[in-house]
């Protein structure tokens, strides 16, 4: 009588999970916000930059050694009403001076809110563990008006224990200013531009927002349609979007209908809110090497390919299996021509495959052109 042995009872029962997760496996509809994969040209994120003194420092600053530091420390205390000459601060070795930065989102922030700051040895600190930054003035590079647009201060918090030189300072931005816009949009302009994610940005992308948007706003274009039709534009067919919608692969321009001339704002918020059905977006596999971390988006597909690696389970994606030497996964949607690499890596997973191994798949994948997808490591 035939016995199979611990190793092949062991294989068999991994090419049932196998087969089980593919009977699980379902497709899924998504939709997204057009504010969610667009931004108003105009409206982006704000950068502010400054000078500072981190003090406190535990001997691990600049000072001793700087005289650019020490001149910094003489100027604060006399503007502190404390005046102390350069030769006096000689030995403070617990002062640097440090870069700040911070970014105002593209919501803009109202005077009196607060944002994170971080903050960057720009001479020979050692480290800022302990340091606490002297209350410092930020602007917006961009502005030369030389107004500062927040204050900065309080203790630094070491993000990255391998690097002791730059830190971040929660909640350490106080705006003296509101920092807001509507995208650089001006009342009386006729048109309004969308710009598409890096990420999303094609022309299917486009050409699916449009449609949406045209569709959403039908019964205010039909009314000016109407109204003009027997004027200049009564030739015009209404049915196309691009008689009021340009696109390119990354923008759509679009004409704010004659009823929103006067509520542009409203039709802003109209428009960024329409949701999209499946919205394309490039397919793209992300691989972070330090924390092993592997994204997939959901549009990866695999041409067919046989894999074998290492110690774990012969596995053949797409193709024939006739020998018997591979288990198959084949697309469970029987709407998709070839398997997705969500598929594989759960079947991997139930293989208890290693997270290194699964990288090292994936970019064999890559290089022998079966992944059909953009490899992004980081």
């Amino acid at each position: 009588m035939f016995e199979m042995s611990e190793k092949q009872w062991r294989r068999l029962g991994n090419s049932l999970l196998v087969c089980l997760l593919l009977l699980q496996f379902t497709g899924r509809s998504e939709a997204a916000k057009v504010g969610d994969i667009c931004r108003l040209e105009g409206k982006e994120e704000v950068e502010l930059m400054g000078l500072g003194l981190v003090i406190g420092l535990q001997g691990t600053g600049d000072g001793g050694d700087s005289a650019t530091t020490m001149r910094s420390l003489a100027t604060a205390l006399t503007l502190m009403n404390n005046p102390i000459g350069v030769p006096d601060l000689k030995d403070a070795d617990n002062v640097a001076v440090v870069m700040i930065t911070a970014t105002i989102p593209a919501t803009g922030l109202r005077r009196g809110q607060h944002v994170d700051c971080h903050v960057s040895s720009i001479l020979g600190a050692k480290s800022l563990r302990g340091g606490r930054l002297l209350a410092a003035p930020l602007e917006n590079t961009l502005i030369s008006d030389d107004q500062a647009l927040a204050k900065a201060s309080g203790g630094i918090v070491i993000e990255d224990e391998k690097n002791l030189v730059s830190g971040k300072i929660p909640n350490g931005v106080r705006l003296l200013q509101d920092v807001s816009s509507l995208g650089g949009f001006r009342l009386g302009q006729k048109t309004v531009t969308l710009i598409i994610d890096k990420n999303k940005a094609d022309y299917r992308t486009a050409d699916a927002i449009a449609k949406k948007i045209h569709d959403t706003f039908s019964y205010v274009r039909m009314s000016e349609f109407t109204d003009s039709a027997q004027g200049e534009n009564q030739n015009a067919n209404f049915g196309e979007y691009d008689k009021w919608i340009d696109i390119t692969e990354t923008t759509l321009t679009i004409e704010i209908p004659g009823a929103y001339q006067e509520a542009p704002k409203q039709f802003i918020s109209e428009l960024l809110n329409i949701s999209v059905e499946n919205p394309n977006s490039a397919a793209r596999v992300i691989v972070n090497n330090s924390t092993k971390t592997i994204i997939i988006t959901g549009e990866v597909e695999i041409s067919p390919v046989a894999i074998t690696h290492k110690n774990m389970i012969n596995i053949n994606v797409g193709g024939d299996t006739s020998s018997g030497a591979f288990v198959k996964i084949d697309s469970s949607n029987p709407d998709e021509q070839s398997p997705q690499l969500n598929e594989l890596k759960r079947a991997l997973d139930l293989l208890q495959v290693p997270a290194e191994d699964k990288i090292d798949i994936i970019r064999a994948l890559d290089a022998s052109g079966k992944l059909n997808a953009t490899l992004i490591e980081n």
